[in-house]
């Protein structure tokens, strides 16, 4: 018996700990008032339209109604039945599988079940397209997934939008022969009115050099997890970007899109031996060491500056700030520490000179 209590109690303690922790605050938005004596609601997407609909039956009233939802919370009241004598639960599902939703209903004076036929029509022209970019010649399949009733009588597909109808299947592939850019139309009909959904610049075909698309939704390309990028032949690197920043360090921006040990691909927003808002690319055979020796050729005496910052902008080391150095040739040894004389980790730095008017920056890995 002791032993029952105490593994009780234990459990006890859990159950009262999680519910303490689980908090939500809520706050309330009307839709509808005097609705009297509403009863029964369900939340459900009533038109197909992607967003959710309210559905409810007010017993005093006799109704069933609900409220069409146009996607940013605010809400149309269409009535189902204001005669239902009595109404109790209400309902929503499919139930002549026609593709809609219809409404099932409890009267208690009534004495009856109902339910309520959707008989809308409707139509809505959608589609999807596997894969949208790629190398020429590019095989796409496009699966239609189009919304209508009563069902779809036909479909016309232009796959590059110069007004020719290039198919009339539901599912049809297609191949992009040449390189370029293009809009996809559909055209869908039935019994009583049609729809056209046109989907602009849905396909990029690349010309062989490059098959890397970002479509605003992907920050970021997936690649090797290997530090080194190994490359035995002939490579290119082409990116089509649009940048919202340059990167974190101030100025310089480094905002890295490749990051390799050997290969760095980056935004550079000002220049010094690099042209200002420039896509900037670095390729290093040095396998690194436990320190890294930085030469700098000086025509003339110039103030010099030299700092060395991590991969997320912060200094790291600060050797000079504006002394004056003569003309010649320079080396300067950075042993892996920061300004505090702590021993800093391995990994990819990049440092700064100034020399006057002049600003360059470059890549410096250190392995210990």
């Amino acid at each position: 018996m002791k032993n029952f209590f105490a593994v009780f109690t234990v459990v006890l303690i859990v159950t009262i700990t999680s519910f303490a922790c689980a908090q939500a605050l809520f706050e309330e938005h009307t839709i509808q008032e005097n609705f009297k004596q509403t009863i029964s609601v369900y939340a459900i997407d009533l038109d197909k339209d992607s967003d959710i609909d309210v559905l409810d039956s007010a017993y005093e009233d006799n109704t069933i109604a609900w409220w069409e939802n146009d996607g940013s919370q605010n809400f149309t009241v269409h009535i189902v039945s204001d005669n239902f004598n009595g109404v109790r639960t209400i309902w929503a599902d499919d139930l002549d599988k026609e593709g809609d939703m219809d409404v099932l209903g409890v009267a208690r004076y009534g004495n009856k079940i109902s339910w309520f036929e959707n008989i809308d029509q409707f139509i809505v022209a959608d589609f999807t397209a596997k894969p949208i970019s790629g190398h020429a010649p590019l095989t796409v399949q496009f699966k239609d997934s189009s919304y209508t009733k009563p069902g779809t009588t036909s479909r016309q597909r232009d796959f590059d939008n110069d007004g020719t109808i290039d198919s009339q299947d539901q599912n049809p592939k297609w191949t992009f022969e040449l390189p370029g850019i293009y809009t996809v139309r559909l055209i869908v009909t039935n019994n009583s009115r049609s729809d056209t959904l046109m989907k602009e610049d849905l396909i990029h075909v690349f010309d062989g050099e490059s098959a890397l698309l970002f479509d605003g939704k992907n920050g970021c390309a997936t690649c090797s997890a290997a530090p080194i990028l190994k490359m035995t032949d002939a490579v290119t690197i082409k990116a089509w970007i649009k940048p919202s920043g340059w990167g974190s360090l101030q100025n310089l921006g480094f905002g890295r899109i490749i990051d390799k040990k050997n290969v760095l691909l980056l935004l550079n927003e000002e220049g010094g031996s690099l042209n200002c808002h420039s896509l900037a690319t670095w390729f290093s055979t040095d396998s690194g060491s436990s320190s890294t020796r930085i030469n700098i050729s000086l025509p003339k005496p110039v103030r010099l500056k030299l700092n060395i910052y991590d991969m997320n902008g912060g200094l790291v080391k600060s050797f000079f700030n504006g002394q004056i150095w003569q003309s010649g040739i320079h080396s300067i040894e950075w042993e892996g520490t920061d300004n505090g004389g702590n021993l800093v980790s391995s990994g990819l730095y990049f440092y700064k000179i100034t020399a006057d008017n002049f600003t360059d920056l470059k890549k410096a890995i250190l392995i210990k």
